[in-house]
């Protein structure tokens, strides 16, 4: 069992917050020449949540990262800065990292709404999390409040909500298993696979058995031990637009539950969340979705869940060459811990009522944590998502996620015995509104940030 020092590790990387389901994402830059971002942090670090903290402030948590740019505003030197990976170090919006990522025509970093080149510069996003509207309005005033104090600007702002049970917009259960952190105190659900605290953790052995790289200090401080790193992807979806699709593509046309049966084949999974490969042919209801499955015994050809759907390209489970064994051992050195939650009002109804545009804004508020940008939510990104020739296809990338690449609109095989069924020319249903990549330090870490930041506060000139 690994021993986690679960004192000093923020609790973002080990726990969702399920208890507290109204959550704020504040993007803060200290660009201005007169803030204070030491005497900031230095307030702040002894709110940040963590793992091991017990009952205080049950009502509510604080957790806080940073960009690369934050780190050198706050004070890192060359060197320190050079330590962190090349990821964090361009960022999100980079050229190269766009390419890797996809994130192209609508998604392009240029038309987004936060962390974009043509946004504001983010250097701290602060997580707040509470039970209620009133408690987390009452939590984001004060901790604005002093930002703005200390001449922190607030760049960006977006909030979520969890509701039980966990739906995202288009209407399938969402959150449904997640990796347990080896030597995590959460109570691990049976369904759900053991991985390596490394593969999450700064500090501790990975899939790989080895310690992953960790930024240093000058003065020989281990800057990333107890830190992991997190992805922040707005992701804004066209609800009204994916069922109008269902019901227009479905057989036959308009029919409701052959487009609940068409975006299921998308997805992988029926709305209530039991997976396509135990129920093929009808949605068994609440109950099913924590269901074990697998793919390379019970679904080789795609028949019952596409090769193409989203489940199976989000996490392959056994259905990757050469064989299962392998493809479970790769699998698992590619998870992501998901911290996301939905925003805007809920869409309800039949396919017909969700397919009626009622301009409201929706999406998906998407948060994962890693111990590599490149090998785990990058590689996941690029290599399964977008790959036009995963699992043997040869044109198509996710139909759920995947930015639309062609002026034909993105492709989609659905295996059937004796001829597949090929939709063509479909829409983007999911747009990039903004992200980022950010460093989430360990408590000693903060401390060690604050301190840095202060000196450099002290040094400035009147």
């Amino acid at each position: 069992m690994t021993q986690l020092e679960l004192s000093d590790i923020q609790g973002i990387v080990l726990f969702g917050y399920g208890s507290l389901p109204h959550a704020r994402w504040v993007h803060v830059s200290f660009e201005n020449d007169e803030s204070e971002p030491g005497t900031w942090l230095s307030e702040l670090r002894h709110e940040v949540h963590a793992s091991a903290r017990g009952k205080r402030r049950q009502e509510e948590r604080i957790n806080v990262a940073f960009t690369h740019t934050g780190l050198a505003r706050l004070g890192l030197a060359e060197s320190e800065l050079a330590s962190f990976p090349r990821e964090l170090q361009q960022g999100m919006s980079d050229q190269l990292r766009s390419h890797v990522l996809g994130d192209v025509d609508e998604n392009d970093p240029k038309a987004w709404e936060l962390g974009g080149p043509s946004n504001g510069p983010i250097h701290a996003l602060v997580m707040l999390y509470a039970k209620n509207v009133d408690a987390i309005a009452a939590l984001r005033d004060r901790v604005v409040g002093r930002i703005a104090a200390l001449g922190g600007v607030v760049v960006h702002e977006d909030s979520g909500e969890l509701r039980d049970p966990l739906h995202e917009p288009f209407g399938f259960r969402d959150g449904i298993t997640q990796p347990h952190v080896t030597g995590s105190p959460r109570p691990r659900d049976p369904h759900e696979d053991e991985v390596p605290a490394g593969e999450f953790v700064l500090g501790y052995r990975n899939a790989y058995d080895e310690f992953p790289p960790s930024p240093q200090g000058t003065d020989g401080f281990d800057i990333g031990s107890n830190g992991s790193y997190l992805v922040y992807r707005k992701l804004q979806q066209d609800t009204a637009g994916f069922w109008q699709c269902m019901l227009d593509r479905a057989r036959p046309n308009g029919d409701a539950k052959a487009a609940t049966k068409l975006a299921s084949s998308l997805v992988g999974r029926w709305p209530s969340g039991a997976p396509l490969v135990n129920y093929p042919d009808h949605d068994p209801g609440p109950g099913a979705e924590k269901e074990a499955f697998a793919f390379h015994d019970a679904d080789p050809a795609g028949t019952k869940c596409p090769l193409g759907a989203h489940i199976r390209r989000a996490n392959p489970r056994d259905m990757l060459a050469p064989s299962a064994n392998e493809s479970r051992r790769a699998v698992g050195r590619h998870r992501l811990l998901r911290r996301g939650r939905p925003y805007g009002p809920i869409s309800k109804g039949t396919p017909a009522q969700r397919a009626t545009p009622d301009g409201a804004d929706r999406g998906l508020v998407f948060i994962a944590l890693n111990a590599s940008f490149r090998r785990q939510f990058e590689f996941v990104q690029q290599t399964w998502l977008n790959n036009p020739k995963f699992a043997g296809l040869y044109d198509e990338r996710d139909p759920i996620t995947a930015s639309v690449m062609d002026e034909r609109g993105q492709h989609f095989s659905i295996p059937s015995v004796p001829v597949r069924r090929r939709l063509a020319c479909l829409p983007q249903f999911v747009t990039l509104r903004g992200g980022g990549y950010f460093f989430v330090p360990s408590l000693r870490a903060l401390a060690w940030l604050a301190s840095r930041a202060t000196k450099r506060d002290a040094a400035r000139p009147p």
